[in-house]
């Protein structure tokens, strides 16, 4: 049994985050749930102006897969909004206190 929210815990959330990612080359999220979310929609564009920005800046390659080619520009800037989206998928599923569930998306 996982840790929080039973067996499926360990891979549902690095899916989540990988999703996407992987979305902003195929346009099309897998995940469940956020077709109909002005917040996950905020969140997934946020991560697409970071990697435009970073393929403007050649730090990310985008062919033939995505490559992040700069930890750097990782760190400022695509990990925070991975992060939002991140908190988005634990304020559904996972063990975030309440006061951070209360606590608006930047």
């Amino acid at each position: 049994m996982g840790l929080f929210l039973g067996a499926n815990w360990d891979w549902k959330a690095p899916f989540h985050l990988l999703d996407a990612v992987l979305r902003y080359a195929t346009r099309q999220l897998t995940v469940d749930g956020y077709a109909n979310s002005r917040v996950a929609a905020r969140a997934l564009g946020a991560i697409d102006a970071a990697l435009d920005a970073g393929r403007a800046a050649r730090v990310v390659q985008t062919t033939p897969h995505l490559v992040l080619l700069d930890k750097g520009f990782y760190l400022t800037k695509l990990r925070p909004p991975l992060a939002r989206w991140a908190l988005l998928w634990l304020r559904a599923h996972g063990p975030v206190s309440r006061r951070c569930v209360d606590t608006p998306v930047q």
